[in-house]
């Protein structure tokens, strides 16, 4: 038998395959010999005409179940359970590969199709029971043991479609070893589709129903792949569950037999209303005083006012404005112009109408709340809110509409927004929010009238830290604008909410505030809960805020201070997060999911994150490669191959979700940054895996130009029109994801030729890339974004270099 074939693969004369005892004095004992010494078991031509579209379909499917899993642990369960799905997906894929190398998956092209379309349809079949398995996840009162026993079933009960899908992957690759540009191309191209395909699925379906439509698009694979090998029974079982699929999907739109049941770990609410979209399920219950709250992934709650200014009530609501400290902004202005940034529910739009402004214009980033909550179902129930005549409705980010609009203001109001949504980070306290940056200020106040205020309303709690780090952007900012006495220009209002809970809100002008501002804010205290912690000229002012602002050396009171209360830039954007590793073990002891304690255990959670991830790549990855050692061989010819797959996977991690943050605030919508970021570098990756390898080298030098080239094009486009800006996405992303589409195919074409497994390959890659998602979020928060590409750039370097090691020994 010729060297580096696999006995029983397919002569390439005869195309049968050779007897497992044929060649050269070879035993009957059973040999492990490496996938990559094996010539293709399928001809060319075959391979390439027909496993591209169902290969295609199945990573287009793993992409959308990925995602649509994310917005359904973000919902069902914690926040920042959504980053497991990273994980689960990646060692699911590689676990899968792990298994179709030991069960050998040779044979004819018919034998081949057949047993990738049996493989597809139990992925579809596997989609039900972890559907019903989610949303019946109950974590609520219960011991952390359950919860952790609880959780870990869920874990590999959603790994099992991924691991099918990853037999399929790995089987296709290792039965067109030298077609892999061209098979990778349609597995890149699949996922960027499916990343595309995501979108509407949700929001026209919903949560569960996509997860059920991920389940039809397996059905589809296994159609394809039956026709492939000419299996009757096959693609009539496929295209029948197929059908049922749909007819399920049709039956449960309103949730008549698959729907959440628990909402961040708690039973769901008596709901009047529920929808879903790409980045957020909104729901609206009535609480127990009978009035209606609109509840954002079943945490982020805002009231929805029912309030006729042309009645009693209306008088009654101004007869009672200025005793909340949200109101204290409007009583300060002429009452002409406002702007409200997340308008949600509509109450500060209501203190805007109480205050008299005449044109209010209200920006809210979710078009459920607005469109269909507050413009539809509950229109008459808000008193018609969104629709008076002095109310302009926006959907848009807020920062994106202060950066891009012409309009000044005589109040910006800003109470309370947040999310606690997944987003890139999955973390509400390691997720970027670019409302409360030092830059974000700047534009706030740039869009003042003279006489203006911006008025932002914060949680505070016990020991001050989120009220006092907006205090210390704000110093920040005024200090880049060049404003002299920063002090005579901030107002702090706490307000007591509860025993652990304070409302703290930060009042600025660009004018000093006057005597006559302080005594009227004064007048405003006496019966309510509100006092202030700090006012310009209140030689008595004690306390953090006032000993921050008024510090002749404000650096040291920050670097001292208990928490990190450090200004934060668009560059790193995590306001909320606020402890500090000295602090660690202090935190996790004090971790107790209270409003105390919630933010200041991120990195808590950041680290559990990050050994969860290690243990499981151990667990699902290399303990069964070195358990079935004698399968997977490795020579010190491999290490070069194995080293340059852990610098690939990190890179491509790190600049995925670097990008994805930087343009957030670009194009206005998480969703746009979410999907257009993965479709344009997954395609263009596609198209780079397709071609020559010879630009590989310079994948570091192009991501680190492109480095200084995203924010020169980012501060000149911002006030385009969402097509400009899209173009300069394009402009940006493609070439980057181009030249990153490079450098593993040609890996693993050298890989096919050496004596390197390509299981360990696939392995290391996943590894590296789940390590490396928490490593993007570490590098973020602790260095910042544009610090992150540039490591990624470095960890591209270090794969160029490896593969100079690599064509040595080719």
């Amino acid at each position: 038998m010729p060297e580096g074939r696999l006995r029983g693969a397919p002569h390439p004369a005869s195309g049968h395959p050779l007897p497992a005892c044929a060649g050269r004095g070879i035993s009957r004992r059973r040999r492990y010999t490496p996938f990559v010494a094996a010539e293709p078991l399928i001809d060319a031509p075959t391979r390439g005409r027909q496993f591209g579209f169902p290969l295609f379909l199945t990573t287009a499917s793993v992409l959308t179940l990925e995602l649509s899993l994310t917005r359904l642990f973000s919902v069902v369960l914690f926040y920042h359970y959504a980053f497991l799905v990273i994980s689960i997906a990646l060692l699911g894929l590689a676990a899968g590969a792990i298994v179709a190398r030991l069960m050998r998956t040779t044979g004819d092209p018919a034998t081949h199709a057949r047993r990738m379309a049996v493989t597809c349809l139990l992925a579809s079949v596997s989609i039900l029971p972890l559907l019903f398995a989610i949303l019946n996840t109950d974590i609520w009162l219960v011991t952390p043991w359950q919860a952790f026993g609880t959780l870990s079933s869920l874990y590999l009960i959603c790994m099992i479609p991924f691991g099918f899908a990853g037999f399929v992957i790995s089987s296709v690759m290792r039965a067109g070893s030298d077609r892999i540009s061209t098979l990778y191309f349609f597995d890149l191209f699949g996922a960027a589709c499916g990343g595309i395909l995501f979108v509407p699925l949700i929001d026209v379906l919903g949560g569960p129903n996509t997860v059920l439509a991920v389940g039809g698009l397996w059905s589809c694979a296994a159609i394809a792949w039956g026709v492939i090998a000419r299996a009757r029974r096959i693609v009539t079982l496929s295209l029948a569950l197929f059908v049922g699929i749909v007819l399920v999907v049709a039956f449960n739109m309103h949730g008549a037999l698959f729907d959440v049941r628990y909402l961040r770990g708690a039973p769901r609410k008596n709901e009047l209303f529920a929808r879903w979209n790409s980045f957020s399920r909104i729901s609206v219950f009535r609480a127990s005083n009978n009035t209606l709250w609109i509840e954002i992934d079943g945490g982020a709650g805002t009231v929805i006012p029912r309030v006729d200014f042309r009645g009693e009530s209306g008088r009654i609501y101004r007869a009672n404005f200025g005793r909340y400290s949200p109101d204290l902004g409007f009583l300060l202005t002429p009452r002409r112009r406002s702007l409200i940034i997340g308008a949600g529910g509509g109450i500060d739009i209501a203190r805007a109408v109480a205050a008299g402004s005449r044109s209010i214009t209200a920006v809210e980033i979710n078009p459920i709340i607005a469109r269909d909550v507050m413009e539809g179902r509950f229109w008459n129930y808000s008193q018609r809110l969104y629709t008076r005549p002095e109310v302009r409705v926006v959907i848009e980010d807020g920062r994106t509409f202060v950066q891009r609009t012409t309009e000044r203001y005589d109040t910006i109001q800003m109470s309370q927004v947040d999310t606690w949504a997944s987003s890139a980070a999955g973390a509400y306290a390691l997720t970027e929010n670019y409302l409360y940056t030092v830059e974000a200020i700047e534009n706030y106040v740039s869009k003042l009238t003279p006489e203006g205020v911006v008025s932002i309303t914060r949680w505070e709690f016990t020991r001050p830290r989120e009220t006092l780090r907006l205090v210390s952007v704000v110093l920040e900012a005024l200090d880049r604008l060049k404003v002299p006495n920063p002090e005579q220009h901030i107002v702090v209002v706490l307000e007591a909410v509860n025993k652990v809970q304070t409302m703290g809100t930060v009042l600025i002008r660009g004018r000093p505030f006057t005597a006559g501002d302080i005594d009227l804010l004064r007048r405003r205290l006496p019966g309510t809960a509100m006092r202030t912690a700090y006012v310009p000229g209140d030689r008595e002012s004690t306390g953090p805020f006032a000993a921050l602002i008024l510090s002749s050396d404000r650096r040291s009171f920050i670097t001292h201070y208990p928490f990190d209360i450090r200004p934060v830039f668009d560059d790193r954007p995590f306001f909320f997060f606020t402890g500090r590793w000295s602090n660690f073990w202090q935190d996790v002891f004090a971790f107790d999911m209270t409003g105390d304690a919630l933010n200041t255990g991120a990195q808590f959670l950041l680290l559990a994150l990050l050994i969860a991830s290690a243990v499981t790549v151990c667990l699902f990855l290399f303990a069964p490669l070195l358990l079935f050692r004698r399968a997977f061989p490795l020579g010190r010819a491999a290490f070069p191959f194995l080293a340059f797959a852990v610098a690939v996977g990190i890179g491509f991690i790190l600049v995925e979700v670097a990008l994805i943050q930087k343009f957030v605030v670009f194009l206005g919508q998480p969703v746009y940054s979410l999907t257009v970021v993965i479709f344009l570098l997954l395609v263009a990756s596609s198209l780079g895996s397709r071609l020559s390898s010879r630009f590989r080298d310079a994948v570091a030098l192009v991501i680190i130009g492109e480095v200084f080239l995203i924010g020169t094009l980012i501060r000149v486009y911002q006030p385009a029109v969402i097509e400009q800006k899209m173009a300069v996405v394009v402009l940006l992303v493609c070439p980057l994801g181009f030249v990153m589409g490079m450098p593993f195919p040609s890996a693993l074409r050298l890989a096919a030729r050496s004596a390197a497994s390509i299981e360990w390959v696939w392995a290391l890659n996943a590894a590296a890339t789940v390590l490396g998602s928490v490593l993007a979020i570490f590098l973020a928060v602790t260095l910042g974004i544009t610090q992150s590409i540039l490591i990624g750039g470095l960890a591209y370097g270090a794969a160029a270099f490896l593969a100079s090691r690599m064509d040595q020994n080719k």
